[in-house]
């Protein structure tokens, strides 16, 4: 009867250790990565893809988070992805979504900021189609702070200098 009752109590322990835990996806973490490229990204009026199946890509509203991205293109589709890479205002990126014709299309490439333009360039890739990707945006400007703190101590001040470079 002993053993019974340690199994059962044994068991609910279990229970509610495992009820207690929060396991989180790693999915969930994100990277900061210095340089927001947020922006509605477009080709002069033109098409942002050379060649994808369905109706042209002629824009993509562009929303970072740390290292994730979102857009939406002029036809309601939603892409996904992230930024890899990150020298000065400079970034590798890829993003997947759908095209209108059902089909899956990866856009991988470079954004660079200048200031507050950002230009994105790269390729598309679907099963059947590959095409050049071109766009730029205005976005908010890329600021990369460098803190270099020099302490100068002398009888009555002390004094910190902290710089903050906007790229031109």
């Amino acid at each position: 009867m002993n053993d019974l009752r340690n199994k059962i109590a044994l068991l609910i322990t279990g229970m509610l250790v495992v009820a207690g835990c929060n396991i989180d996806s790693g999915n969930d973490t994100v990277r900061e990565v210095g340089v927001n490229f947020s922006g509605l990204y477009s080709n002069n009026g033109g098409r942002i893809v050379s060649s994808n199946s369905g109706n042209g890509i002629n824009t993509l509203n562009l929303s970072q988070s740390g290292d994730n991205l979102t857009a939406t293109d002029n036809n309601g589709n939603i892409f996904r992805g992230s930024i890899g890479q990150v020298v000065e205002s400079r970034a590798t990126f890829n993003l997947r979504g759908p095209t209108t014709a059902g089909n899956t299309g990866t856009i991988s490439g470079n954004i660079f900021a200048s200031g507050t333009t950002a230009t994105m360039a790269g390729t598309w890739v679907e099963p059947a189609l590959f095409g050049n990707v071109s766009a730029s945006a205005s976005i908010v400007g890329a600021t990369t702070t460098n803190t270099n703190n020099v302490d100068v101590v002398d009888d009555t001040n002390t004094n910190t200098n902290t710089n903050t470079v906007t790229n031109p």
